[in-house]
């Protein structure tokens, strides 16, 4: 049935394992159970199509657990209404481990319903685009509203610097809670607002103890080696090639004649400008830590930019290290989790008193606040639901959801 999951064990692994095929068609880019790697909803506040550029979309619901099943019931936080009665909605999803190397949009044309009148207005001026934040305690910088993700090519609007070996994903591995996205309006922006967790900031340096090797750059420089804290990770420019290693093992390498926190915010390759960050500030360091990786912040302690990992290494220590079905870390505990400010109204008198039938929750989604939305994605009708072709359904949603009104 439509909001059937099968267990990992049924699903299987490999390219043409059971849940990849579908009922026989490749189709789904998931070779286990474990490579679901999250969808996203985003909302743009333009009532024409026309008008919307890759900067006005808002991501406002994420289920990292999809796609597993046909149908899936998404959760929306206290949206505000539409210009004219109409926004641009879109439904984002990234492959995580498969051979096709892509990303999938599917936009439509929505309506906010049940909004209340003194809704917070998203704050799109403040949206970022995700980064990704192997270490958790990184991502925390980066809560707020953020843009969906523009990956693969070149130019200004791709905004997502991994190569095409490194798919991101709206995930945890990108600082993405499951379920509704609370923290992307004006009043609950963690960015803006002073309710933001303990400022990460700029904390004091950790070095090796071993030589007293630097783990932090601060300045552009032709040559330099850094050890993380614990020591067993080093990074090292030398004759034009940034080498990151763990212990023997060479991590990434990166041609480049000089390197530092001026070069990473200066070209478009690292996706670090103020053309994406415009509202970030300096100073900027970089820092190598103890998973064997450089990642660069500015001095709120948003996260602009990550080294990658060789091809070979990347599965280990980027694909392999999460599953969609997994919690929210533990470490995101230490950060304010922003909820509605505003009680949600009751659903329209037009509303359909019985709601349409929902996919399975798992237990950590029936313990979230029962004043979320839900939004339902469905497959055309009589097809199979390939996720190229996956659409929104024609009927109100429960609570005042997301009702699309156009689905050509």
């Amino acid at each position: 049935s439509a909001d059937e999951v099968i267990s990992a064990q049924q699903w299987g692994y490999g390219a043409y394992s059971n849940g990849n095929k579908l009922g026989g068609r490749h189709n789904i880019h998931a070779y286990s159970r474990d490579d679901t790697s999250g969808c996203a909803l985003a909302i743009a506040y333009k009532s024409k199509a026309t008008e919307v550029t890759e900067k006005d979309f808002v991501v406002f619901s994420v289920m990292h657990d999809c796609p597993k099943r046909l149908r899936e019931t998404m959760k929306v936080p206290n949206l505000p209404v539409c210009p004219n009665g109409n926004c641009i909605c879109a439904w984002f999803w990234i492959p995580k481990n498969s051979g096709s190397k892509n990303f999938y949009m599917t936009p439509f044309v929505c309506r906010v319903t049940g909004a209340n009148h003194n809704a917070s207005p998203v704050d799109v001026g403040y949206a970022i685009p995700p980064r990704r934040c192997l270490d958790p305690i990184n991502c925390g910088g980066n809560f707020g509203p953020r843009r969906p993700m523009y990956w693969l090519g070149s130019g200004e609007l791709i905004n997502m610097p991994e190569g095409n070996t490194q798919s991101p994903n709206y995930s945890i591995r990108y600082g993405f809670r499951d379920g509704a996205q609370h923290d992307i309006f004006v009043s609950t922006n963690p960015r803006r607002n002073a309710i933001q967790h303990t400022n990460p900031g700029f904390p004091p340096e950790e070095k090796c103890s071993q030589g007293n090797y630097p783990s932090r750059l601060m300045s552009t420089k032709s040559f330099f080696t850094l050890k993380s804290p614990s020591c067993g990770c080093s990074a090292e420019l030398l004759l034009g090639t940034l080498t990151v290693m763990n212990g023997s093992n060479v991590m990434w390498t990166h041609r480049v004649s000089t390197f530092g926190p001026n070069i990473v915010t200066s070209k478009d390759e690292y996706k670090a400008t103020a053309s994406y960050f415009p509202r970030r500030q300096g100073p900027y360091k970089i820092d190598l830590n103890d998973k064997c990786y450089l990642y660069l912040t500015d001095s709120m302690g948003v996260v602009l930019w990550e080294s990658e990992f060789n091809a070979n290494m990347a599965l280990d220590h980027v694909v392999h290290s999460f599953r969609g079905y997994d919690n929210d870390p533990i470490e995101w505990s230490r950060f304010q989790s922003i909820k509605l400010t505003n009680s949600p109204t009751k659903a329209p008198a037009k509303a359909p008193t019985k709601s349409p039938t929902k996919a399975k929750t798992t237990q950590k989604e029936e313990e979230e606040s029962s004043n979320d939305y839900t939004f339902e994605i469905n497959s055309k009708p009589g097809s199979i639901a390939t996720v190229s072709d996956m659409i929104v359904p024609s009927a109100l949603i429960e609570k005042g959801g997301l009702c699309p009104i156009d689905e050509s």
